[in-house]
Formats: structure tokens, C-alpha cells, sequence
């Protein structure tokens, strides 16, 4: 599991002859066991979602030596299918958000168009981005490793890829904030009296400060999944 040394005939109490690991933790009956979303019933969905959703992201090596990588299942899809209606919502409120400190109109009242359709046509559009960029973050990761190993992991990527959707989530309602306090500090003049000192275009400025920090987020996102990935590099299970 750590190396990738074989261990065939080597016996279960021994050490690996390369990495000195204990062989039964790449070997012994409970390696590659699932994640807890995958054993919910026993321990509790709530305990089982929160424990994905922070071991993915503090602990992604660990996290991922627990994923079962030869026959992985549909869970991990049912546990990315759970946070789109929340990023779909979290985009409406942040639309709805956006709207009143622009203009300090109610968009139900003022702008019904917004409401309900503007909003919910970029509810679908970012949900849609999200499962997209699982994907090309899978992708990546997967085909990454097959130029590097020649193994191909996609399977493997796709369920880090998809337990990360807390992070994701996360990650919108972020983008959301972001964009409220640039908006916010926008109106407030901040940018144009930077303009006056720099030179730079006040619009260009407010979208930089909303562009990079989201932007480290994405690339933040795509290590994660790398480094979860990396931990299937030898998985026997």
C-alpha cells in the first residue's frame, strides 16, 4: 500500500522488505475497509457525512487509504448527487445577496425577473459547473497517474474527487461571500481611490480581489484530489 513492493508470500505478522510497514495494514482483512459514508447505517449519516467531509480535506492520504478502489461501489456518487441542491441553493441566496447591496432593491418586488429566473438559470449553470469540475478533477488526477504509474486510477479518483464535495460547497458559498464584500467595498469607493493611485481600472480590481482568492480554491481543490489519488497508487483492494 505504501510502496508498492510485493508481498506476495510474505507472512501478515512481517514487515515490508521496502518500507519496513507492517504488512497486514496492505494485506490484513480490514485494509481498504470503506468510508464511513459507505458504513452510515452503522454509525450514523450525520457522523458518516461529517467525518468524509473533514478526513477528505485534513486527512486526504488517510481518508483515501480507506477507499475501496477495485469494486468501489455507488456511494460516493449519492454522497456528490446530496450537495448539489445545496450549491443550487446557496447560488440563489448569494444571487438574491448580491442583488440587494447593488442596488438596495428586493428583486421579488423591484426585478421579479432576477427572482426567478435569473437566479435560478445560474443555480442551474453553477451546479452544473460543479459536477463538471469533479470530473476534469477526476480526469486529471487519473490520467496523471497513468502517465506516471501506468495504472489507471480513474475509478479511484472519481470517488476523491466526489467525497470532496463538502469542500466544493464550501467553496461556493465562499465565492458567494467574496463576491457580497467586493460588491460591498466596491460601492463604497474603495476601488476607485485605488485606481487613483495605481492606475488600475477600479472594475479590474474588484474582480481581482474576487477572482484570486476563488482561484485558490479551484487549484487547492485539484491537490487535494492529487494527493488523495496518490494514496490509490498501490491498492491491492
Amino acid at each position: 500500500e505504501a510502496c508498492g513492493y510485493n508481498l506476495t508470500a510474505i507472512p501478515l505478522e512481517s514487515r515490508c522488505p521496502e518500507c519496513g510497514e507492517p504488512v497486514i495494514l496492505s494485506l490484513g482483512p480490514d485494509v481498504r475497509s470503506g468510508t464511513l459514508w459507505e458504513r452510515r447505517r452503522e454509525v450514523g449519516r450525520l457522523v458518516a457525512w461529517w467525518r468524509c467531509c473533514v478526513d477528505s480535506v485534513s486527512r486526504p492520504r488517510q481518508f483515501s487509504r480507506q477507499v475501496r478502489f477495485i469494486s468501489p461501489g455507488t456511494d460516493h456518487r449519492r454522497f456528490l448527487a446530496m450537495h448539489l441542491p445545496i450549491v443550487f441553493i446557496l447560488v440563489v441566496v448569494g444571487v438574491v445577496v448580491l442583488f440587494v447591496i447593488d442596488t438596495g432593491q428586493n428583486p421579488f418586488a423591484e426585478e421579479p425577473i432576477v427572482a426567478f429566473v435569473v437566479c435560478p438559470l445560474l443555480g442551474t449553470m453553477v451546479t452544473l459547473a460543479t459536477l463538471g469540475l469533479t470530473m476534469l478533477a477526476a480526469g486529471f488526477a487519473g490520467v496523471w497517474y497513468v502517465i506516471q504509474d501506468r495504472r489507471n486510477l480513474l475509478a479511484g479518483s472519481m470517488q476523491i474527487a466526489s467525497y470532496l464535495a463538502g469542500y466544493l460547497t464550501l467553496w461556493v458559498a465562499f465565492a458567494w461571500a467574496t463576491g457580497a464584500m467586493v460588491t460591498a467595498v466596491n460601492e463604497a469607493g474603495l476601488f476607485r481611490i485605488i485606481e487613483d493611485v495605481t492606475g488600475i481600472d477600479d472594475d479590474l480590481l474588484a474582480f481581482l480581489a474576487w477572482f484570486i482568492p476563488n482561484l485558490v480554491c479551484v487549484v487547492a481543490y485539484f491537490g487535494l484530489v492529487a494527493r488523495g489519488t496518490a494514496a490509490l497508487r498501490y491498492a491491492n483492494r
